[in-house]
């Protein structure tokens, strides 16, 4: 088992080592994703929510591309999406294909 947040940077960076690109669905319960992003080996370069003031908000803050539209969101060009919004609407997300851009 890995502890300390050197060992918690590699797993996040993957087996190649390199930083990847990823979005967050849920700006509310995301926001902690989206601002340690940097620090453990990712991009943030992409938010989704239905709430549109917190939304907007937080992509002024972290300078990245915002969507009300899951599937607008999902042809963002990324790597990885982090699912944090409540978690009765996880479901619904998960039923929708996704291709990551790396593959």
């Amino acid at each position: 088992m890995c502890s300390g947040k050197r060992a918690d940077v590699r797993v996040l960076r993957g087996c190649d080592g390199q930083e990847h690109s990823v979005g967050v669905i849920g700006v509310q319960r995301g926001m902690s994703f989206a601002g340690m992003a940097k620090h453990v080996g990712m991009e943030l370069v992409a938010l989704c929510d239905i709430w549109e003031e917190k939304l907007l908000e937080a992509g002024r803050r972290f300078g990245v591309a915002t969507y009300t539209d899951y599937d607008a969101f999902l042809e963002h060009d990324m790597d990885a999406v982090i699912v944090a919004n409540y978690c009765h609407e996880h479901a619904r997300l998960r039923s929708r294909p996704w291709t990551p851009a790396s593959t």
